[in-house]
């Protein structure tokens, strides 16, 4: 009998080792730069601009800039925004869909836990000229937008490098690699398991920042996810979504 249970304890061993999560890889991106100011400051072409068009720029519901007609636009507010997450929260996201379950944490590590900050990939725009208000519809439908994307268009294509506006609340740190596992929700998703890694190497400053985010899938179910500052180097293209600014 007693042959019997340790037996048992070893398998039970076996199959918590086996289900432990390893990464795909460890090798974090370089340390980059990514300070903007404490005030916003852009400025920069938008591709496929309709010609002629002007539109103001919003941010939090503020007017924070100008498209000319020429598709040339500008950026420069102090605009703090009103809701925040914490920054691992905000800055690691699970796969669409995904429950988390098990964690190994890695080399992962954050300066300040307290830290929370807010992001976002478009830029507003509403046409230069007031307009009439519209019934709300459900589902909400796109706004025209600027959106910095290799190839532009609404789809947001995780295998692709998506640079981020990120505002901080203090200076933070956010460095190393950790890999999570887990299921996925079934209301939305079929029923499976998934794995990420996760590859962080970032300082934020109080402020906005430029911060890149990159998911990749590198096998079935299984994911990385590079956080880094955005590249000056290789600079990422605004473009106009497409959405007209007029709608009946």
């Amino acid at each position: 009998m007693k042959r019997v249970l340790m037996l048992g304890i070893a398998a039970l061993g076996l199959v918590g080792c086996q289900q432990s999560p390893r990464p795909t890889t460890t090798e974090l991106p370089p340390l980059r730069q990514s300070f903007l100011g404490e005030a916003l400051n852009l400025s920069g072409t938008a591709s496929d601009w309709p010609a002629g068009q002007t539109a103001e720029i919003r941010l939090e519901q503020q007017a924070v800039g100008m498209v000319g007609e020429d598709g040339h636009f500008s950026v420069m507010a102090e605009v703090v925004p009103s809701y925040t997450r914490p920054a691992v929260e905000a800055l690691l996201p699970l796969p669409t869909f995904a429950e988390q379950e098990t964690c190994a944490p890695g080399t992962f590590a954050t300066s300040d836990a307290a830290a929370r900050v807010s992001w976002s990939a478009d830029l507003l725009l509403f046409p230069s000229a007031p307009r009439s208000l519209a019934p709300q519809l459900s589902p909400v439908p796109p706004f025209p937008a600027l959106r910095r994307s290799p190839e532009g268009g609404l789809s947001w294509d995780w295998d692709k490098p998506h640079p981020l506006l990120v505002y901080s609340d203090r200076d933070v740190r956010l460095s190393g690699w950790k890999v999570c596992t887990g299921k996925y929700g079934t209301t939305w998703h079929a029923p499976g398991t998934w794995q990420q890694t996760f590859l962080v190497n970032v300082q934020l400053r109080r402020g906005w920042n430029d911060v890149t985010m990159t998911r990749r899938e590198v096998g079935k179910e299984t994911y990385t996810l590079t956080v880094e500052g955005s590249d000056p180097g290789s600079p990422v293209p605004w473009r106009y979504n497409g959405v007209p600014f007029s709608r009946p």
